[in-house]
C-alpha cells in the first residue's frame, strides 16, 4: 500500500510528516540528554590532516565512547586506527572535516553540517556507524557534504536525517580514488 499515512488520536490528525519530525526531535533529544550524562566534551585543535589517536590533537584527550567531539576549526582530522565518540559534531559553529581510513563508531549522534560546513570522508574500506546521522539538517545556509567510496567503505546509521530544517546536503559513492577533500 502506497501514499500519504496519518494518525488519528483523540480527534487529532497528526501527519507523516509531523510524526517524522517529532521522531527525529525525540531522536536528538535522547542523544543530548545521553551526552550531558557525564561526557566530555572535546574540541580538535590539532593541524590539518592530524591523526585521531594523538591526545594533543584534543582539547581533553583523544575521544572515548563518553566524549562529544567537536570538529569546527577548519583542519581536517584524520582516523587512521579505530577510533569511538558518544557525539562527533562536524561543522557546529565553523567548517569541520573529518576522513576515515578505519573504523569509527559512534555511540549517539554523527553530525556533518549541524549549523556550519561539515566533510565527512569514508576510505579505503574504512566504516563508519552511528545510532542517528544528521546530513546538513539545522541552520540554512548549512551543509553536509561527503565521501563513501572504496571497496568496503561504508556509513551505517540507527536512523538518518538529511537535509532537514534548511540544511543542504551533498554526498556521493564513488569507487574512484579520492583526488582532494573539502
Amino acid at each position: 500500500m502506497t501514499g500519504q499515512y496519518s494518525l488519528r488520536t483523540d480527534g487529532v490528525r497528526l501527519s507523516t510528516v509531523a510524526l517524522r519530525v517529532a521522531a527525529v526531535a525525540a531522536a536528538l533529544l535522547v542523544a543530548y540528554s545521553r551526552a550531558a550524562q557525564a561526557e566530555t566534551v572535546t574540541r580538535w585543535q590539532g593541524a590539518d590532516m592530524g591523526r585521531w589517536d594523538v591526545a594533543g590533537n584534543w582539547t581533553a584527550g583523544v575521544p572515548d565512547a563518553t566524549s562529544t567531539v567537536i570538529l569546527d576549526n577548519g583542519n581536517r582530522a584524520a582516523v587512521e586506527f579505530a577510533g569511538q565518540a558518544l557525539n562527533v559534531l562536524l561543522g557546529q559553529s565553523a567548517n569541520g572535516r573529518l576522513i576515515v581510513w578505519d573504523t569509527l563508531t559512534v555511540g549517539d549522534l554523527l553530525s556533518v553540517g549541524m549549523s556550519d560546513q561539515g566533510f565527512l570522508s569514508i576510505n579505503s574500506g574504512g566504516t563508519v556507524s552511528a545510532g542517528f546521522v544528521a546530513l546538513g539538517y539545522l541552520d540554512d545556509g548549512s551543509s553536509g557534504s561527503g565521501n563513501v567510496q572504496d571497496t568496503g567503505s561504508q556509513l551505517t546509521a540507527g536512523m538518518l536525517l538529511v537535509g532537514g530544517f534548511g540544511g543542504q546536503v551533498g554526498f556521493r559513492h564513488s569507487r574512484q580514488p579520492l583526488r582532494g577533500c573539502g
